[in-house]
Formats: structure tokens, C-alpha cells, sequence
């Protein structure tokens, strides 16, 4: 029913891949290197339908450290929360303005992705959850997640890690799908 398209994939220079000028990088060497994950995120953010966009390994190796950045906001919540599971919204009781403020930028930020996605604007929906995920969630609450201990810490942390796993599924399967099982186990994402 519906047909999404994109423009070329140039390189770093903006011209067009071509064997006669050896700048073609194969997405199969880039998956070797730097994962599926980050080789997808690098042709999805960046690139609106239509337009050409540009590809270089050094693009494919950001992704590859956002991937690790995920990974690392993920497994610092696992280490520090002493339950780890399913959260529900009404288990949430924001006790702190830092609190309160990562759920309104959170449920703010849900609904700017949701209308993203639903208007096939990929590339808008991934800038906008790496904004958060690396600015506001890792390095501004996790900060404060630090030295503000307790359950209700511990309930927005997963809350909150929890549902970005489910929106940046459709971006990095392999690694939400791997952090997911230690949420919920039983389930896949």
C-alpha cells in the first residue's frame, strides 16, 4: 500500500558511488566491523525520502559508539537498579523536579517520535530519540540517578530504558533485542 523512497547514498564528498572511482562501502564490510546495528542507524538518520544522502566509515563508527553509549546507559541501569522488571506508568511517583522533568521531556518526546514514525520521517524520529537518550537521559538524569537513590529513582530509570528500547527497536534490533531479555526475559521485544 505504501512505498517509501530514497535518494542516492553518496559519499562523504557528495558524489555518487561508482566502482570507477573506488568510493563504494560496502554495507557487508561495515556490518563486519562496526555491527548491523550502527551500519543501519547510519543509513536511517540523516536521510529524508527523496533525498541523496551522504555514507562514510566515519559516520558508520558514530553509530557504533552510539550503539556502545546504549549499551552502557543500559547496563549502568541493570548494575544500579535493585529490581529489574516490568514497570507500569501507575507504579511511578516522581518525587524530585529532576523527576518530574525526565517524564514530561520523556512523555514529550514519545509523542514527537510517535508522529515521526506514523509520517514515515525515520530519520527526525532517531535524531530526536538520540537527543535524549545521549543528552538528557544519559547524561543528565543518569547523572543525577547517581547520588538520588531510591525506588522511585530506580522505577523512572527502567521506565523509562524500558520504552526506549521498544522505539529504537526498529533502528537497532540487535541490541535492544539483547538488552530487552534483561527486562523481560520471557518475551521477545
Amino acid at each position: 500500500e505504501k512505498v517509501y523512497l530514497h535518494g542516492l547514498v553518496r559519499d562523504e564528498q557528495g558524489r555518487k558511488m561508482s566502482k570507477s572511482l573506488d568510493n563504494i562501502i560496502d554495507p557487508l564490510d561495515m556490518i563486519s566491523v562496526y555491527g548491523a546495528d550502527a551500519t543501519r542507524l547510519s543509513l536511517t538518520i540523516g536521510s529524508t525520502p527523496g533525498n541523496d544522502s551522504k555514507l562514510s566509515e566515519a559516520k558508520v563508527a558514530g553509530y557504533r559508539n552510539f550503539t556502545n553509549k546504549l549499551w552502557n546507559i543500559s547496563r549502568f541501569v541493570f548494575m544500579s537498579v535493585e529490581d529489574v522488571r516490568h514497570i507500569d506508568e501507575s507504579e511511578l511517583s516522581p518525587q524530585t523536579l529532576a523527576d518530574r522533568w525526565i517524564l514530561s521531556r520523556f512523555h514529550t518526546l514519545q509523542k514527537e517520535v510517535t508522529d515521526h514514525l506514523e509520517s514515515y520521517e525515520f530519520s527526525q524520529a532517531g535524531e530526536k530519540l538520540r537527543d535524549f537518550t545521549w543528552g538528557e537521559f544519559a547524561d543528565w538524569y543518569l547523572e543525577i540517578a547517581k547520588t538520588q537513590k531510591g525506588k522511585t529513582t530506580d522505577h523512572i530509570l527502567v521506565y523509562i530504558l524500558e520504552r526506549l528500547l521498544t522505539y529504537w527497536h526498529p533502528f537497532m534490533p540487535f541490541v535492544t533485542e539483547e538488552l530487552w531479555k534483561q527486562i523481560d526475559p520471557h518475551t521477545l521485544l
